[in-house]
């Protein structure tokens, strides 16, 4: 198992108004799943994949990653965690505009060096530029791209540390129906070698292409959906 949430609860306090977000998620996400959370807008999935990468704390609950337990852990000690084992694809397009796509993608790897026998891949690179259709631009800038191709070079970026986990917030945002059917289908012979993806969507039809989905309504997981 990877993750265990344990009543996962998330509040803001706005003045003398609390707004609950989540309200007490229990959740088990096992190694190698497919897991999608799928609801309205502001129903809460985005604000949990950020409570599993560690990116923001939970008001109260406890989260497990490999039996160890995360909840009070360091900024530092969070960042170890995403460095080595988390591949994040967030909602919102961040990337260094003055970096050529090759340059972008890359970029996570400078940050792994450090870790016991890992480091800088070319092959993997470029198997998932080859992969995700972007060779032709590796040389382009980022303004040079369509919305598409900016949404894939994220996700490359995503997966060029071989992560063992994928964190995916929107994976497909500005992507049409039959594109994101196709992003999705790599994503799932990814998955079938081993690598664990837990991805937000809007859109219940991608939704489905995970093994497993649940509904996100008002902070709380009304159904397993399958």
């Amino acid at each position: 198992m990877f993750f265990r949430l344990i009543d996962i609860k998330k509040s803001y306090q706005g003045g003398s108004q609390k707004t609950l977000v989540l309200k007490g998620i229990n959740l088990d996400i096992n190694e190698g799943s497919f897991i999608s959370f799928v609801g309205a807008s502001g129903a809460g999935k985005s604000t949990l994949l950020l409570i599993l990468a560690g990116l923001l704390r939970p008001t109260s609950g406890e989260l497990y990653f490999d039996s160890k337990k995360l909840t009070r852990l360091s900024d530092k000690e969070w960042s170890f965690i995403r460095k080595q084992y988390i591949g994040i694809i967030f909602q919102k397009k961040i990337f260094i505009p003055h970096l050529k796509v090759y340059e972008n993608i890359i970029t996570p790897l400078s940050f792994i060096t450090d870790l016991s026998g890992r480091g800088f891949d070319d092959g993997r690179v470029e198997d998932l530029m080859e992969t995700f259709d972007l060779k032709a631009h590796r040389n382009k800038y980022p303004e040079e791209l369509s919305g598409g191709e900016l949404q894939r070079m994220m996700i490359v970026r995503s997966l060029v540390t071989g992560p063992k986990i994928l964190l995916a917030d929107e994976p497909t945002g500005d992507l049409d129906l039959e594109n994101s059917k196709e992003i999705i289908h790599i994503l799932k012979k990814i998955n079938k070698k081993g690598l664990t993806i837990v991805m937000v969507t809007h859109n219940k039809e991608l939704a489905l292409q995970a093994r497993n989905i649940y509904r996100i309504d008002k902070g709380e997981i009304a159904k397993l959906i399958k």
